[in-house]
């Protein structure tokens, strides 16, 4: 299985989805990474993430994350806006929130064993409209 990892130097996770530089695409058979992809995010904006004003759009393509990352099963993130939560969705990528002070191999080991747990009210805390 494939699990992507938002990451703002292909080592850590970041707090926010579309802000991040890379998508850290670890490959994973029986809990263990056999294979590591940086693949760069031709929509990253920046290490920040300001607040949105009603109405305003930030730039992002949210169906050109999903074409990205198609072939993986599932984003682990410390943070992503609904848009964006809802375009992976609907492209059949699972989607989940967790401290993105772990490592990416720690966070997607315990996805792929079934043992990451999403925090409630996970999301980036952003004001997205859309």
């Amino acid at each position: 299985m494939k699990i992507a990892i938002p990451s703002m130097d292909g080592s850590s996770i970041s707090a926010h989805f579309g802000r991040s530089r890379y998508f850290l695409v670890l490959g994973l058979e029986e809990g263990i990474v056999r294979s590591r992809e940086l693949r760069a995010n031709g929509q990253a904006l920046g290490p920040l993430h300001e607040p949105h004003a009603a109405g305003e759009h930030h730039g992002h393509d949210h169906g050109a994350f999903a074409n990205l990352l198609s072939d993986c099963e599932a984003v682990v993130c410390g943070g992503m806006g609904m848009g964006a939560r809802r375009s992976l969705e609907g492209a059949g990528l699972r989607v989940c929130i967790v401290d993105a002070a772990q490592s990416p191999e720690d966070a997607a080991r315990a996805y792929a064993l079934g043992s990451l747990v999403e925090p409630e009210g996970a999301g980036c805390g952003c004001r997205h409209m859309h």
